[in-house]
């Protein structure tokens, strides 16, 4: 249970997070591209495990996507991640399909 600053119960409060700006920003120089179509990526990768729930800023962890891809129309924020992997899990690079599978456990 998180509280407020005059003691009161928050039921809804975010986890504080540490960002690891270095390891993003690292990640984003290796796969400056989306990882779906090759179009220039966000700068900030898609956390398969959300930070909220744990998932660290590790490589194993991030995908590269395109605005299209991260929060568009077919991304994977507004798909979900099961809808947005029948779509476009087959276009993905082998490295990148394993790590997508094994977080949300489809292949």
């Amino acid at each position: 249970m998180l509280l407020d600053a005059s003691g009161e119960d928050l039921p809804f409060a975010k986890v504080r997070r540490v960002v690891d700006r270095t390891a993003l920003r690292r990640y984003h120089e290796l796969h400056p591209v989306c990882e779906v179509c090759g179009q220039a990526a966000m700068p900030t990768p898609h956390h398969l495990r959300p930070v909220s729930l744990g998932g660290p800023d590790l490589p194993h962890n991030c995908l590269s996507l395109c605005a299209t891809h991260h929060v568009g129309r077919d991304g994977i924020h507004p798909l979900g991640p099961l809808r947005w992997c029948e779509r476009h899990l087959h276009r993905l690079s082998y490295g990148a399909r394993k790590k997508v599978e094994a977080a949300y456990d489809v292949s």
